[in-house]
């Protein structure tokens, strides 16, 4: 998952900051252990380590900046603008729980996420990134 900011750098959140974040959910057929697992970076978290602050692994300082029109952030007319593109080093989730619902897909679910205060993250269209997360319940599958 990449995401598209307007931003030129990171924000450090002010606050705790609500996500939600679409991740595969594994059941080990001989233990019964239940762990999630991110879809691209397939980074592991165990049920029972849910509520603990995660750090982002890769750069974070690494991002890139395009050139887009302004139609992809939903205005009109074609303007271009300088956007920034944010991948590695970054917990990705959506900013809306209907949008990571509409984007769950089969055999995946829906975590509800929290950016802890004092963390780096960006603002993207419908989505939003940060190098920590706490990965708090599941809330869809």
């Amino acid at each position: 998952m990449c995401l598209y900011s307007r931003q030129i750098l990171p924000r450090r959140a002010t606050k705790d900051i609500v996500c939600y974040k679409v991740m595969y959910k594994n059941v080990d057929v001989h233990s019964h252990v239940i762990s999630y697992h991110t879809p691209f970076q397939k980074f592991i978290i165990p049920v029972t380590s849910l509520g603990k602050v995660y750090k982002a692994e890769g750069n974070y300082k690494k991002y890139y900046y395009n050139m887009a029109y302004d139609v992809a952030f939903g205005h009109i007319g074609r303007k271009w603008r300088r956007i920034t593109h944010v991948d590695e080093g970054y917990f990705h989730a959506f900013a809306k729980c209907d949008y990571a619902i509409s984007n769950c897909g089969h055999s995946r679910c829906v975590v509800r996420c929290v950016i802890p205060k004092d963390a780096l993250y960006w603002i993207g269209i419908d989505d939003i990134c940060a190098t920590e997360m706490i990965f708090e319940k599941e809330i869809y599958w």
